[in-house]
């Protein structure tokens, strides 16, 4: 999972009962070599949002349950802390990157 922190960055999704949104948007994100990790803070999402987060087994991703409700810059104040390395990027559940080439121009 760990690439070289001076090249990898940390993406932070934030979601509240996303559903499976969230598998259209780690399909768009997975072969992106400059993402060291992707962090999913689930923001005390119900029941069945928490079964579909169980079912992710893409290596450079981890699910991260806050105990209580946060909201949006409070789910990403936790997965800021979690990050482990020197960049951090965003994207919320349901959306797609589609300039793959954008994590170049960061680093």
């Amino acid at each position: 999972m760990l690439n070289n922190f001076k090249n990898s960055i940390s993406m932070l999704i934030p979601v509240f009962n996303a559903g499976d949104q969230i598998f259209k948007t780690l399909k768009s994100l997975e072969n992106i070599k400059e993402i060291g990790e992707i962090i999913i803070i689930n923001d005390y999402s119900n029941k069945i949002n928490k079964k579909i987060l169980d079912t992710i087994s893409i290596k450079k991703v981890r699910v991260i349950e806050n105990k209580y409700f946060k909201g949006i810059s409070g789910a990403l104040n936790t997965g800021i802390e979690a990050s482990l390395f020197e960049y951090i990027a965003r994207i919320d559940s349901g959306d797609i990157c589609k300039d793959k080439k954008r994590f170049q121009k960061i680093i």
